[in-house]
C-alpha cells in the first residue's frame, strides 16, 4: 500500500461515527442508527464467518452461527445496546463477542447430546478450549475485518467512478492503486487504452489513491471515537495488509 494511504487527512471533517449514532440510537434520540448497524453487519459478515471457520466450524456452520450472532447482535437489549466505545475499538469487541458467542453456542450444542452420554462443558472450559485455537483465528479475523474496510472504500470509490459514467476506467485502474508507483508499463497501456497521455494516466491514478485514502479512513473513523484513535487503527489496519494478515 502507497504512503499516501496512510497519511494524515487533518483537513476532513470528522463525521458522526458510527459509536455516535449508537450512543444516540441507545438513547432514543436516532432511529436511523438502525442504518449504521446494518452497516456494520454488512462488513463484520465475512470476518466473523472467517472467524468462526478458524475456530473450527465447518463453513456452513460458521455461516449458521454467524447469521444467529448477527441477528442476536441487532436484537433490541442484546449487543448493538451494549456497544460501547469506552470498552475499546469496535474491531475487537467484536471479535469478543462473536468468540463468546461461539463458547456458548458449543455450551448449548454439548447440552443438546448430553442424552447421548457426552460429558457437560461448561462456558469457562469452551473459552479455556478457544483460547488454544484463538491466536490463529484472531489473525484470520483481523485479515477478514482489514480486506473487508478495503473493499468497502473501493466500493466508495467504485460508486463516484460510476456516477460519472467511468466505471471502466476504474475497474482498470484498480490494481494500480494498491502499489507504490503511479507509472510503468501499466500506465502507459492504460494511457494509451483510454486514448490519454501516460502523465494524464499517471495523475488519475495518483489522486485516485488520494481518495482511497480517505475512504480509507472514513471507513476506520465510524468505528472509533476520536482522531487519535483512528489514525491508531488506521496504521493498525495497513500494517495487517502488508504483513497479509499477520499482527
Amino acid at each position: 500500500m502507497p504512503k499516501t494511504a496512510v497519511s494524515k487527512q487533518h483537513s476532513m471533517p470528522f463525521p458522526a461515527t458510527s459509536w455516535t449514532r449508537v450512543m444516540r440510537y441507545q438513547a432514543g434520540e436516532e432511529k436511523s442508527a438502525r442504518a449504521a448497524l446494518e452497516d456494520l453487519c454488512r462488513t463484520y459478515w465475512q470476518p466473523i464467518v472467517n472467524y468462526f471457520q478458524a475456530l473450527g466450524c465447518g463453513a456452513e456452520e460458521a455461516r449458521d452461527a454467524a447469521q444467529e450472532f448477527m441477528v442476536k447482535f441487532a436484537t433490541p437489549g442484546e449487543g448493538f445496546a451494549r456497544l460501547d466505545p469506552a470498552k475499546g475499538r469496535l474491531r475487537a469487541y467484536m471479535k469478543q463477542a462473536a468468540r463468546h458467542f461461539m463458547s456458548k453456542l458449543r455450551e448449548k450444542n454439548r447440552a443438546q447430546r448430553r442424552g447421548g452420554g457426552l460429558e457437560a462443558v461448561s462456558v469457562e472450559e469452551n473459552e479455556e478450549a478457544l483460547g488454544s485455537e484463538d491466536e490463529e483465528a484472531s489473525s484470520t479475523y483481523d485479515q477478514s475485518w482489514a480486506l473487508a474496510v478495503l473493499e468497502a472504500a473501493f466500493t466508495k470509490l467504485r460508486d463516484e467512478y460510476a456516477s460519472r459514467n467511468k466505471g471502466t476506467l476504474f475497474e482498470r485502474i484498480r490494481p494500480c492503486l494498491l502499489e507504490p508507483e503511479d507509472g510503468g508499463e501499466l500506465c502507459h497501456r492504460l494511457a494509451e487504452e483510454f486514448k490519454t497521455s501516460s502523465a494524464a494516466m499517471s495523475l488519475e491514478i495518483h489522486r485516485t489513491r488520494k481518495r482511497l485514502a480517505r475512504h480509507l479512513r472514513q471507513q476506520v473513523l465510524a468505528t472509533v471515537e476520536t482522531e487519535a484513535e483512528a489514525e491508531e487503527e488506521l496504521r493498525y489496519l495497513m500494517r495487517i495488509l502488508a504483513n497479509g494478515g499477520r499482527q
